[in-house]
């Protein structure tokens, strides 16, 4: 079945979705209340996502059965789950819990492990100016988009490489530390000393190219933003990407994740060098309604960053197919994260209630994804673009998006003679529930 087939009947699939869903007043999605005490307010909440997705593999893949294999249609889970906010005596004290799964293929285990995401408590100290809090968090650092909440995203999925440490030096995204944050003449601020999971790939070390170097060295994170316009108070550590045309946001923020000593590469007489992991970001963030109900959503984003000599490493959300014959791998991985420069810009627009030809909101998005890395001899860039359905704000939602990335022939690193091959591209359809 050709590509165009796929992409008619995943298509076809959403409208099928819209009119089943579709109800001509909102579903109120609350999640469940409860206040055992005057002192004490529990709220508890569970999300899912499930993807459906039509994926060009990277040349070379291999498939389970040891054959080549050129595409995959599969149906996934790439998130569940279950969150409780405890607020004890007025907000004074708070302990927030999330835990779930992350990323379930038809390759991965059948019987997926739930494990914690978050689980923290703070301390109010002063006012909404100063919060105290430690555990495993992810009050943390560089940009908007790494504090990003999954169920309230623009785009389908978070980029990968806002989260740099993502499955090396922390937990989906989080790491156990202490963190102060607040809000303060409209700054919104967020600091974190943390102490990040030990890793050691010194297995990969090279000359002029570096790797992770097994350390317990404390690091630290920061995102602070300044509102314009409406401020933005959050419970937990994470951000919407889109509030749906109920607030006007315009912020601009700056951050960093500073690790010292964590990666090493090795000089010309091969002794090892150690280098400061140093990450830095600044964005804008733009989101308005218009006196006709529709609403602009516009985010930009630029990243520095230097996790020392021509460093680069691949990412594949929910790649079913790891195996390759490239130095890339197979599936759909890409070279996402590295030493070097990244700029991401995203865009949404909501139509005016005119032309909503359905009950909800539907929406356009496009994002582009522009990298340049040491180890690596030409640029990237890639694009997604969809459609998001709000059948119940983002409690219930479906989204269809397409996505590219480049596939690179040759070996990154110090001597790259890597060379662009050609680019692939996957089409998921999207079903979240958050309730």
């Amino acid at each position: 079945m050709s590509s165009n087939i796929k992409k008619a009947m995943l298509f076809c699939a959403l409208i099928l979705s819209m009119s089943v869903f579709a109800q001509k007043q909102e579903i109120k999605l609350q999640g469940i209340t409860i206040q055992p005490t005057e002192d004490i307010n529990m709220s508890f909440h569970v999300g899912t996502q499930i993807w459906t997705r039509y994926t060009q593999l990277n040349p070379g893949t291999t498939g389970v059965n040891g054959n080549d294999i050129n595409n995959l249609f599969d149906i996934a889970l790439r998130r569940t789950r279950f969150s409780l906010l405890n607020n004890l005596y007025n907000e004074k004290i708070v302990v927030y819990t999330q835990f779930g799964m992350n990323g379930q293929t038809i390759t991965s285990t059948s019987s997926p492990q739930l494990y914690v995401h978050d689980i923290w408590t703070q301390f109010r100290l002063w006012k909404d100016y100063l919060y105290l809090g430690v555990g495993l968090h992810g009050w943390a650092g560089i940009s908007r988009l790494g504090s990003a909440s999954y169920s309230q995203n623009l785009m389908l999925d978070h980029p990968g490489f806002s989260l740099p440490n993502l499955g090396k030096t922390d937990q989906a995204g989080r790491q156990i530390g202490i963190f102060i944050r607040g809000n303060a003449f409209k700054f919104n601020y967020r600091l974190s000393i943390d102490k990040p999971f030990v890793r050691d790939e010194m297995g990969n070390i090279g000359i002029n190219e570096s790797t992770y170097y097994p350390n317990t060295n404390t690091a630290f994170k920061s995102y602070v933003f300044y509102s314009f316009l409406d401020e933005e108070h959050t419970k937990s550590s994470y951000l919407s990407m889109c509030n749906l045309g109920k607030k006007k946001v315009f912020n601009i923020g700056a951050g960093f994740d500073y690790h010292p000593q964590s990666f090493a590469s090795l000089n010309e007489m091969s002794d090892t060098v150690l280098h400061n992991k140093l990450l830095l970001g600044a964005d804008v963030f733009f989101d308005y309604p218009f006196k006709d109900v529709s609403s602009l959503t516009i985010y930009l984003a630029g990243y520095l960053y230097d996790f020392g000599p021509n460093y680069v490493r691949t990412y594949g959300v929910m790649n079913p197919l790891k195996t390759g014959s490239l130095e890339q791998g197979g599936g759909n991985y890409y070279y996402n994260v590295g030493t070097g420069t990244i700029i991401y810009s995203s865009l949404g627009y909501i139509f005016p209630e005119k032309l909503q030809v359905l009950p909800g909101k539907l929406q356009v998005v496009l994002a582009c994804h522009y990298k340049n890395f040491e180890a690596l001899s030409t640029p990237s860039t890639q694009l997604d673009a969809g459609i998001n359905y709000y059948i119940s704000n983002h409690n219930a939602k479906i989204n269809l998006q397409y996505s590219n990335w480049i596939v690179y022939s040759g070996s990154p690193g110090y001597n790259t003679n890597t060379e662009i091959m050609t680019q692939k591209g996957m089409v998921v359809l999207q079903v979240q529930m958050y309730l």
